[in-house]
C-alpha cells in the first residue's frame, strides 16, 4: 500500500516515465505522491509543485484521468460515514467538494512560488481503504506538453494495532506499478517470507513462498483489470502493497 522504499520508488518512477513525454513548458515534482495515514484523521493531503519554464504566464488545465478506490466517492459533501469526499487546490482556485469535477483551468505565472502547487484532499469519514487518482495537466496552446501526476493514498483502520505491521521501508520491490500483464516481485530480505495476492475486496486469489533474495516474474494476464493487494508476511508481522493493472 505504502511505499517507502526508496529503490522501489526509483524503479517506479523509472516505468511512469516512459509515459510522460518530455516536458518543454513546465514540470511537476513529485509525479508520484502517497500517503499513509489513520482514517480518524479529519482530512489528509499531498501535492505536486509547478515550475514554470517559460517567460510568459501559462494557461494551464488539469483532467482527472481515472479515480478508484475501495471506498466510493460521495456525491456532494456532508461528511457520509460511508464515503469520502475529496477536495482540489490548483494554483488559482480551492474546490470543496470535488467528487463530481474533473477538469478545470488555472494559471501558471513565469515567478512561482507559494501558489504553484496542486493539492489532493481526502476526507476519509472514519473509513479505512485506498484512493488512487491520476490527473492530466497541460498548457491549453499546447495540448501535446502533457504531464501524468499520480496520488496513492491509504486511509488505514485506526484501531489497527501499528506493532502489527512491518516497517514501511520495505525490503519487498513490487515493479512497474502501475503494469499491464506482468508484475516483479523481488525479496531483498534473508528470510523466507509468504506473499497473498488479494483482489479489491480481500479475496485471496494465491498464496506463495518467496525465499532470499528471490526474484519471481508474476503473471496478471488471468485477471482482469483493476486494484490488486500484495500482502507481505514476515516474522508474524505483516505489509500490504497496492497494485494496479491497467
Amino acid at each position: 500500500m505504502h511505499k517507502s522504499n526508496f529503490y522501489f520508488l526509483s524503479i517506479l518512477s523509472f516505468f511512469l516515465s516512459f509515459s510522460i513525454n518530455a516536458q518543454t513548458s513546465f514540470s511537476a515534482s513529485p509525479q508520484l505522491i502517497t500517503a499513509y495515514k489513520s482514517a480518524n484523521i479529519f482530512v489528509f493531503y499531498s501535492y505536486t509543485q509547478f515550475e514554470n519554464l517559460t517567460n510568459d504566464t501559462l494557461q494551464m488545465r488539469w483532467i482527472r484521468t481515472k479515480i478508484e478506490g475501495t471506498q466510493s466517492i460521495g456525491q456532494g459533501g456532508g461528511g457520509n460515514s460511508a464515503v469520502w469526499d475529496i477536495a482540489v487546490q490548483d494554483p488559482n482556485n480551492f474546490y470543496m467538494p470535488a467528487n463530481k469535477l474533473d477538469s478545470a483551468d488555472f494559471f501558471l505565472p513565469p515567478i512561482t512560488g507559494s501558489t504553484d502547487k496542486f493539492i489532493l484532499q481526502l476526507f476519509p469519514n472514519m473509513a479505512a481503504g485506498d484512493l488512487y487518482a491520476e490527473f492530466m495537466f497541460f498548457p491549453i496552446e499546447n495540448p501535446t506538453d502533457t504531464l501524468t501526476v499520480v496520488f496513492d493514498y491509504t486511509a488505514f483502520d485506526p484501531t489497527t494495532t501499528a506493532t502489527n505491521y512491518l516497517e514501511k521501508d520495505s525490503f519487498m520491490e513490487i515493479f512497474p506499478n502501475p503494469t499491464t500483464d506482468f508484475v516483479f516481485l523481488r525479496n531483498n530480505s534473508y528470510q523466507k517470507i509468504k506473499i497473498g495476492l488479494l483482489n479489491s475486496n480481500g479475496k485471496i486469489l494465491d498464496v506463495f513462498d518467496m525465499h532470499e533474495n528471490e526474484f519471481r516474474e508474476f503473471n496478471l494476464t488471468r485477471f482482469n483489470k483493476g486494484i490488486y493487494f500484495v500482502k507481505i508476511e514476515k516474522e508474524g508481522k505483516i505489509d500490504i502493497q497496492k497494485i494496479i493493472r491497467n
